[in-house]
């Protein structure tokens, strides 16, 4: 669903921009950081603070509860009150349908200009974030959205960097989720014209977003800076089973493949639709069978085969060497081997 269409969300606090101590100069674009919460109570505070520590001086703030059981509204409302001068808006907004998608579009739907990041309410934003971001897109001419590296930290306290490239292509990202939610700003209005986040979506949907932002604006800024910790909790969506969400992972593939296959929906300044879509085909039946290995070596074969049929069902027949190769390739992720999406990447590129 757009974020323009449902009227469901409402304002519950808003602070009026008159609240913000210092007025940064009108040159100073303004990022809106969106946080959508429920029953976070125990860590939403840190993830403000980390907001509100932010060296960029031109930030509006928008907190959504999703129909939290616990206190985190509350607790919410009386750090915003708090806080309020350290923004240039401060709201607090409600959204009664279930889910962080519908959450995050309730926060879309109130920003009509300048830029917006995303963020969860259970990590820390670094504080330099939204000024290095903000300076990458600066240097990029053109580029109407900026990517970065983000860090992930372990119940164990390890951290490990998600990979990522500069100025991923939406084949690339096919292959090997370039797009996160927490390691993107972007335009507002670029945002509102792919649609916002797809609401019908349980997990993945960061994937499925930025392969819209990608072939919508295949021209991405790139920070050179590895920032925020996420916490991976036992309790995170995918955790460490990937079969564990098998139908929310069919779900997101399956709308990427009706995607693909709607050449209408590729703008003319990308090119060749029916070249790109033949393209972003084999990147993604490629996928699709490295996660139905993974599903293999989780024990979970049914779930596999559920999965090669729901989304093979929405693609059109491919090659018979790509298909060898997909075989190929599940196969070996089923065997526990590795990293089999540099082996599909070195393939694309030789098709």
């Amino acid at each position: 669903m757009s974020p323009s269409t449902s009227p469901s969300c409402r304002a519950a606090v808003e602070t009026v921009p008159a609240a913000h101590s210092e007025t940064p100069p009108a040159s100073v674009p303004t990022v809106t950081v969106i946080v959508p919460v429920r029953n976070r109570s125990g860590v939403i505070v840190r993830c403000l603070d980390s907001v509100a520590a932010q060296t960029h001086a031109a930030v509006r703030l928008i907190v959504v509860d999703n129909g939290s059981t616990d206190d985190s509204r509350s607790v919410v409302a009386d750090w915003l009150e708090a806080h309020a001068s350290r923004f240039l808006e401060a709201r607090l907004l409600d959204e009664p349908r279930a889910g962080a998608n519908a959450a995050r579009n309730c926060g879309l739907r109130t920003v009509t200009s300048g830029y917006v990041a995303f963020f969860d309410s259970d990590d820390e934003m670094s504080p330099d974030f939204l000024a290095a971001m903000l300076s990458a897109l600066r240097r990029s001419a053109g580029a109407r959205w900026v990517l970065a590296r983000t860090r992930m930290i372990f119940p164990d306290g390890t951290a490990q960097v998600r990979h990522g490239v500069p100025h991923p292509t939406a084949v690339r990202h096919l292959l090997s989720a370039q797009v996160s939610t927490q390691s993107l700003v972007a335009e507002a209005a670029l945002l509102h014209e792919v649609g916002g986040w797809d609401e019908t979506l349980t997990c993945w949907q960061d994937y499925e977003l930025g392969f819209r932002l990608l072939r919508h604006a295949p021209q991405s800024a790139w920070c050179e800076h590895v920032f925020h910790r996420i916490y991976r909790t036992a309790d995170s969506i995918t955790g460490h089973s990937l079969s564990a969400n098998a139908p929310g992972i069919a779900a997101a593939l399956c709308r990427l493949a009706e995607q693909v296959e709607t050449p209408s929906a590729f703008p003319r300044a990308t090119g060749d639709a029916q070249q790109l879509s033949a393209q972003y085909r084999r990147a993604l039946w490629m996928r699709t069978h490295i996660v139905a290995g993974r599903f293999c070596a989780e024990g979970a074969a049914p779930s596999a085969e559920l999965l090669l049929r729901a989304v093979g069902s929405r693609l059109r027949p491919l090659s018979f060497a790509d298909r060898v190769v997909c075989g190929l390739l599940r196969r070996y992720t089923a065997l526990g081997g590795r990293a089999a999406w540099r082996l599909a990447l070195l393939w694309c590129a030789l098709r």
